[in-house]
């Protein structure tokens, strides 16, 4: 299959490659030979991957209009409109299963819990900026998927703010004054993010306390200032962290180790490795 200008992203379930597009369309295809099943207009274009659950395609429009379809023909079943946003970051998070609950995430800063089967809101959240710095802070986007574990809901937006969420109740179980633009790593007792400022963080999973932050290089000459450098992860892998920046250099950093009980003594040391100047995925 030929990658075209406008594609959003896909992902491969049983013989099937789903697929959303920047020209507003979701599509089934053959995984064998790439043939197209079924292909729907959204009425909007779309940029993040669908979601696969229980015979439902879930995908997320530009102007934040959850839509679910039938994996059988594509028809739309039930459709929730949150707010829509003039401004955003490009991208857009895909919507998180638990059980019979789909989480979805908007560029609104809004968090939404309803029913896979019907579409029944159970419960809303937002984590829009309650102080506005910039122009940017006023981007309460959650561009990173939300992370559901042992019965809590983990976002963070752009605007400063992530949380825990009861999955159940929708009751917040905490925040945090952490503000970026990529999912949370959970390991443990532990989360791991990378903030807006090129920050690892590490927090508890129970309280969201901050039990160390390591500074990743926000300039490839920084002595100059010269040479940004934008950051993507983390990726946890053994005991090391890996973020991947965008000149192709690596920073590692080592975990805390669950026993330590002192902040100073846990501080993780970083080690950066060079090489060729693409951005690696995570």
């Amino acid at each position: 299959m030929t990658t075209r200008p406008g594609a959003a992203a896909s992902l491969s379930r049983g013989g099937h490659i789903y697929a959303t597009s920047g020209y507003g369309q979701v599509l089934d295809l053959d995984a064998k030979d790439g043939s197209i099943k079924w292909r729907v207009t959204a009425g909007s274009p779309l940029r993040g991957a669908p979601t696969i659950s229980e015979g439902r395609v879930f995908a997320i429009t530009v102007d934040n209009q959850l839509q679910a379809l039938s994996t059988e023909d594509g028809h739309r079943l039930w459709s929730y409109d949150a707010i829509p946003e003039s401004a955003e970051i490009a991208g857009s998070a895909s919507p998180a299963i638990d059980g019979n609950v789909v989480i979805a995430s908007f560029s609104s800063g809004e968090v939404v819990a309803l029913r896979v089967e019907n579409g029944r809101v159970l419960w809303t959240d937002s984590l829009s900026a309650t102080r506005r710095f910039d122009a940017m802070s006023t981007l309460a986007d959650i561009r990173g998927r939300p992370v559901v574990d042992r019965g809590r809901v983990y976002v963070i937006s752009h605007s400063g703010r992530m949380a825990a969420i009861d999955a159940r109740t929708g009751n917040r179980v905490w925040e945090q004054d952490v503000g970026g633009i990529y999912s949370p790593w959970i390991a443990g007792d532990f989360i791991y993010v990378l903030s807006n400022s090129n920050e690892l963080v590490c927090l508890t999973r129970a309280e969201g306390r901050v039990r160390w932050m390591t500074q990743l290089d926000s300039w490839e000459d920084m002595e100059d200032k010269s040479g940004p450098l934008h950051w993507a992860g983390p990726l946890l892998a053994g005991d090391r962290l890996i973020a991947v920046a965008s000149n192709g250099q690596s920073g590692r950093s080592r975990p805390i180790p669950a026993r330590c009980s002192a902040i100073s003594s846990c501080r993780p040391a970083v080690s950066c490795r060079r090489s060729s100047p693409t951005i690696r995925c995570i």
